[in-house]
């Protein structure tokens, strides 16, 4: 693989795709990332437990207040 292009020396290249690959991310961030996603278990495990233990009617509560809060605008009354 060549390195050099006429637009482009092999260091100014090399520096690009390291600034690529460090933008995207490095091994250790992307397990973390993957840890963070699924450290409580699978997508069905979390759903069966917030269904569960949510007390759904203090969400409700909370949100229809905060709708009535603000009027169309979107401006707080």
């Amino acid at each position: 693989m060549c390195w050099s292009t006429e637009e482009w020396d092999a260091k100014d290249k090399m520096k690009l795709f390291e600034l690529a690959r460090d933008i995207l991310g490095n091994d250790f961030r992307g397990s973390h990332s993957q840890y963070e996603h699924f450290y409580m278990g699978t997508a069905f495990i979390v759903r069966k437990h917030l269904g569960g233990e949510i007390v759904w009617d203090e969400i409700l509560n909370f949100t229809d207040d905060l709708l009535a809060s603000h009027d169309a605008s979107g401006s707080a009354t």
